[in-house]
């Protein structure tokens, strides 16, 4: 002991004294939720007290969702402890976590004492079970009671008392348990003041909404399939140019939406600077559930960054971008910052207005689209964690649905669409005429709205009365990125205007078709697969389809099939590609590199990144001049 006294050093005692502070603060929320009552809490506000969890320790379990059985005292034991720090946030998490899933579930509950609340929930007693028990495990009970592992510790006259009880009763002992979770398919449990109260659920769907509160964690395969559908959707949403693009969109649908007066671009900056400076309106959105559902509860989530705690020298190791996953974490916590910006600005002005800060936070997730919404089918599921970008489609198409028919603004929402999309229509025929804008292809026009502001000498030749610059150097040319869903309607109006103007009726429904079906397209093949089935598989003769799907052109074309395998390329293939088909060129066909294919494969898993890497060594020839 005084060995170990001694090891206190000025930096221990800051980092325990910390720790308590900490510790008291994660006690007061799970008491705050109803997790724990004030006598459990005195047993983990022990400065003493830390989580000696073991290697292969299993949880507990229990048949009723919400009745958590809390975190049980050790007995001990010989098996290896868990690292200790990973148990002192696991503890953490697992009270956050129960007080999180069980706060809803008291609100409910207290919901459902009001009148006509039984219609929808009601409480009932706990049950009493007789459980059969072997004598062994009494004998043990009663040497536990007594502060002794072995009967050989106590006098004679206790030892033979003992055994004159336990020789009395058969092998197995019949007992009468007390305060049992009921039995019942739709039972949920509520935790108050730390001890469960049981309610009977009559409403469907209620009950699958209080008991899907948990996500179950995925397996192995689900983790590997999903991988694959991270990686790419992160190879296309941490692309700037998609970042830039998504806070313009944000900022135009929060104007459309928002039931509090947000101002596009004015409060998307405000909110901006919230989310990287982390001030306070951001803690409060998060902490009113803003952020609820990219809370962390798996350990290892947690571990994943724990050398933040390791820092040294005043430097935070965790940005210190020596690695990939750092790499990687530091560009999702920019695009996180970008698709915070209109949701903290929301806040902020329902917080001005006097709203609650839960139903401001709620605001704030409802004024764009919620991609944390998921759903409790398990179905749904799978196929959210493998397609990619289904789910953001699905929550996308429920947001804008929901706000035209159900939002307590849904007329004003209906007016500022229909206002925006009589403007989309004058924009276009303004830029009916211009060349350049006539040269454009359906797909640049449905998905964004151009606009051409003279250039200072245009201005100036007007003025001055005097001869324009040529034609391609007069006007500027800005395209800014449509709303997804809201886009589509303004596509729409675009289109009916120009081909009525230009009488072209007749090309209005394919028009439509074309306009509706790229808005509402979903990926129907798992990210795993999809690259393959478009591309085939290299050094055999499975060609896939042999097609872009979402650009409609062959990957390789029926001159390039005329050439031996490495030979095929077009004047945009990677020259690094290129390079190494050429490598193969005296190998068999079946062992030859088709740099198209090769190309396709890797823009197709990851999309953006493969662009920027390959574009380095591409090469462009226009009338016969490499650049």
């Amino acid at each position: 002991i005084k060995g170990m006294v001694a090891l206190e050093t000025p930096e221990f005692r800051k980092a325990f004294n910390e720790y308590q502070v900490w510790n008291r603060a994660i006690l007061d929320f799970a008491e705050a939720k109803g997790v724990i009552n004030p006598f459990f809490r005195a047993t983990w506000k022990r400065t003493q007290y830390l989580p000696f969890h073991r290697v292969g320790q299993p949880g507990a379990f229990s048949p009723v969702p919400g009745d958590w059985k809390g975190i049980r005292a050790l007995t001990g034991g010989t098996d290896n402890l868990r690292d200790i720090l990973g148990n002192i946030i696991g503890n953490a998490s697992t009270l956050i976590d129960a007080a999180l899933t069980n706060e809803p579930r008291l609100e409910v509950a207290n919901l459902a004492q009001l009148r006509g609340g039984a219609k929808f929930m009601a409480k009932i007693p706990t049950d009493e079970r007789i459980t059969k028990i072997h004598r062994d495990e009494i004998e043990r009970a009663i040497l536990e009671a007594l502060g002794v592992e072995k009967k050989a510790q106590l006098p004679i006259e206790q030892q033979k008392f003992i055994d004159q009880i336990v020789q009395n009763m058969g092998p197995m002992v019949p007992l009468l348990q007390r305060g049992q979770s009921p039995y019942g398919n739709n039972v949920v449990a509520v935790l108050r003041k730390g001890k469960p109260e049981y309610y009977e659920v009559a409403d469907p769907l209620l009950y699958r909404a209080l008991t899907h509160l948990n996500r179950p964690s995925k397996g192995a395969l689900l983790r590997i399939l999903s991988g694959f559908r991270r990686v790419g959707q992160m190879s296309i949403t941490l692309d700037p140019d998609f970042l830039i693009a998504n806070i313009a969109r944000d900022a135009l649908t929060g104007g459309i939406m928002s039931r509090h007066g947000f101002k596009p671009f004015k409060d998307s900056a405000i909110g901006l600077m919230s989310r990287l400076r982390s001030d306070p309106n951001y803690r409060d959105f998060i902490a009113n559930g803003g952020g609820f559902s990219s809370y962390f509860t798996e350990e290892a989530a947690f571990k994943k960054h724990l050398k933040r705690f390791y820092a040294r020298t005043g430097i935070d190791y965790k940005t210190v971008l020596d690695t990939p996953s750092k790499v990687l974490y530091a560009a999702e916590r920019i695009a996180d910052a970008f698709e915070m910006a209109t949701r903290l600005g929301e806040y902020r002005k329902a917080i001005r207005k006097g709203e609650h800060p839960r139903h401001a936070a709620y605001s704030g997730r409802e004024v764009s689209v919620d991609f944390q919404m998921r759903g409790d089918s398990a179905a749904l599921g799978i196929i959210y964690d493998t397609f990619i970008f289904v789910k953001a489609s699905v929550n996308s198409i429920d947001r804008y649905y929901r706000g035209g028919l159900h939002d307590p603004n849904k007329a004003w929402i209906a007016g500022r669409v229909a206002a925006l999309a009589m403007a989309s229509a004058g924009l276009a025929a303004m830029n009916r005429g211009n060349p350049d804008y006539d040269d454009l292809t359906d797909h640049d026009r449905d998905n964004f709205w151009h606009f051409y502001p003279p250039k200072p000498e245009t201005i100036q030749a007007w003025a001055d009365e005097r001869p324009l610059p040529p034609e391609e150097d007069r006007y500027w040319h800005f395209r800014y990125p449509k709303i997804w869903e809201i886009g589509a309607i303004s596509s729409i109006a675009e289109r009916t205007l120009t081909r009525v103007l230009d009488d072209e009726a007749g090309e209005l429904p394919e028009d439509f078709a074309r306009i509706l079906l790229n808005t509402f397209r979903m990926e129907y093949l798992p990210q795993v697969v999809a690259p393959i089935i478009e591309a085939g598989i290299p050094f055999t003769d499975i060609e896939g389809l042999n097609q872009r799907r979402f650009f409609g052109t062959p990957i390789q074309t029926e001159a390039m099939k005329e050439l031996q395998p490495w030979a095929r390329s077009s004047p945009y293939t990677s020259t690094t590609l290129r390079k190494l088909g050429e490598a193969t060129r005296k190998l068999p066909r079946g062992g030859q590199i088709v740099p198209v294919q090769v190309e396709a494969l890797l823009r197709g898993y990851f999309n953006s990144w493969a662009m920027y890497g390959l574009r380095r060594h591409a090469v462009r020839r226009c009338a016969g001049h490499p650049r």
